[in-house]
């Protein structure tokens, strides 16, 4: 596998034991990189912490992402190298959790995820073919022909352009430029590419981020969570730089999919399409909220009034089933 599978470990040893396998079996890894692991299965009651990661793999640094991308558990050689304290403020957009000391206790959510992927070494050539080829193979095993992915930055698109044009890319993929920076400027510049290799590869949208996510309470609500009444979770952006970036898509052409789980990104994001739809009127790009988990009732109409299509997946039914009601009620 190209990382450390933890979808599925049971518990907190059983994914201790994943690294440290993993560990043994690619000893020239500069880092152990993987993900998948839900503490809600592990009846912890908490985040797990560096410490114990660092009883699996304590000389090089982990990274492992939280099933739904929006936390990351590192050990401390990990923190240590992301020069990760206890004076390191929180991000906007994110949290370190702490110790009752205030030391940085291993897990980062959202925006904080940045500290460590700034310093972590960028996947080579054939670390991306062996995790798409493996991606292929997962794909076909469970019988899917179409995909989204939905952060595609300039070698990902590469890739997808060149394994298109050889016959290998055995799955349709529906590209999604990663937010409205660097990538953005240098893949837009011939436009959106509405097909690409007899319809093997699109890449005519753009993915925005609002919140997190309910697992670690980086959903931005509109009332403090049920389960911690001193948090309401996470806002990435302001409304300014919200529509900022949605203007610089939709003026290029761009279908435009931002991530909003909370009622109060999904608030944001219906008042910022609100405003690009009155700038621009229904231009046919049929932009979408990816999620839209909780929403508030007065908000649900707006979805077909402003045209904003709202994308679901039918896994958050099962992945957030075990501490949805402790989060928001019942």
């Amino acid at each position: 596998a190209a990382g450390v599978e933890l979808a599925g470990s049971p518990t907190l040893a059983a994914a201790l034991r994943a690294v440290a396998d993993y560990g043994r079996v690619h000893p020239r890894r500069s880092w152990l990189v993987g993900g998948g692991w839900n503490q809600e299965i592990w009846k912890l009651g908490r985040f797990p912490r560096a410490a114990e990661l660092d009883k699996a793999e304590a000389a090089r640094p982990v990274w492992l992402s939280r099933v739904d991308g929006h936390a990351g558990w590192a050990n401390s050689r990990a923190l240590k190298l992301a020069g990760i304290t206890a004076t390191t403020p929180d991000p906007s957009g994110g949290k370190i959790l702490r110790d009752a000391n205030g030391a940085p206790s291993g897990v980062l959510v959202d925006r904080a995820m940045n500290l460590v992927e700034a310093v972590l070494p960028p996947a080579s050539e054939a670390e991306r073919r062996e995790a798409l080829d493996d991606a292929l193979a997962q794909l076909a095993k469970a019988g899917l022909t179409s995909v989204h992915d939905a952060g595609v930055g300039a070698a990902q698109d590469a890739l997808y352009r060149d394994y298109a044009t050889r016959g290998k890319l055995t799955v349709r993929v529906y590209g999604m430029i990663r937010d409205t920076g660097a990538d953005f400027d240098a893949l837009s510049r011939n436009g959106p590419l509405p097909s690409f290799a007899h319809d093997m590869y699109a890449l005519r949208a753009v993915k925005l981020f609002a919140d997190g996510a309910l697992g670690s309470r980086g959903a931005a609500l509109l009332a403090p969570y049920s389960d911690e009444p001193s948090a309401s979770g996470l806002l990435f952006l302001t409304d300014a730089e919200l529509r900022a970036k949605m203007d610089k898509a939709v003026k290029a052409g761009y279908q435009v999919n931002v991530h909003a789980i909370g009622d109060a990104a999904n608030r944001q994001v219906l008042d910022a399409f609100a405003v690009m739809r009155k700038r621009y009127g229904d231009a046919g790009l049929r932009h979408r909220i990816e999620h839209a988990q909780v929403v508030a009732l007065a908000d649900i109409a707006r979805f077909k009034a402003l045209g904003v299509l709202p994308s679901m997946q039918p896994t958050h039914a099962t992945s957030d089933s075990n501490m949805a009601e402790a989060r928001i009620g019942a």
